[in-house]
């Protein structure tokens, strides 16, 4: 288990490492790149609503119980 979190903690560095000493980029982002995020933070939007409208019961259950088991 120990050599695991070895490498955890290498590759947190080296990705560290990487977004700070990242140079000047120079990218073109078209007109169409704005509509695709715009068109995804909608979908997501619309899905996570369709998830909790699925399980509204049950997160109202839960929600119910996690607080009335801290009252009590």
């Amino acid at each position: 288990m120990g050599c695991i979190k070895y490498y955890m903690c290498i590759v947190l560095v080296v990705l560290f490492l990487n977004l700070v000493l990242i140079g000047d980029v120079h990218a073109y982002l078209d007109p169409g790149t704005g509509s695709f995020f715009i068109q995804s933070l909608i979908a997501i939007a619309i899905g996570a609503a369709f998830v909790i409208r699925q399980y509204w019961s049950k997160l109202k259950t839960f929600f119910r119980r996690l607080f009335l088991r801290n009252v009590a």
